[in-house]
């Protein structure tokens, strides 16, 4: 299908890529990418990217736990416990594919109940739509807002 579209709290989920993102800044990172494909169960798996310094090996053990996961000095150990719970309360996860001196790759995957290929669907003010587009060069789908209202 041309048209994907992800039911989802808008809100909530700029919150939780926005974290992805700054963490990202954070660790110094100049570029960072997001891609997005359909499984084999209909569900829709992220990935978020970034050319950053990596996370320390120490912080990965409880990098999704409250008060335990933080990276910098300053942090509180909120930000990635709170992308967790935003993807958990759709029915999704996150978790680390992979981090080093690189940078970091994270994976968001949302369940098939999340997911419809009408595209007649329009976002609420309440509630927002991300739509998957071809294009991206690697075969993923590259994923864009869908601000129609």
């Amino acid at each position: 299908p041309s048209d994907i579209f992800v039911h989802a709290d808008r809100d909530q989920f700029f919150r939780a890529f926005a974290n992805l993102f700054s963490n990202a800044i954070q660790a110094k990172a100049r570029r960072f990418s997001i891609g997005a494909y359909l499984n084999d169960d209909g569900g829709l798996t992220i990935t978020v990217t970034d050319d950053g310094v990596g996370i320390p090996e120490a912080t990965q053990a409880n990098l999704f736990r409250p008060f335990a996961g933080r990276a910098r000095v300053g942090g509180t150990g909120l930000g990635l416990a709170i992308v967790r719970e935003v993807f958990r309360g759709h029915g999704g996860s996150i978790e680390v594919k992979s981090t080093g001196p690189m940078g970091t790759s994270f994976e968001v995957v949302l369940p098939s109940s999340a997911v419809t290929s009408a595209p007649k669907l329009r976002a609420s003010r309440r509630w927002g739509a991300w739509r998957a587009i071809d294009g991206a060069k690697s075969g993923n789908r590259a994923v864009e807002r869908n601000r129609d209202r």
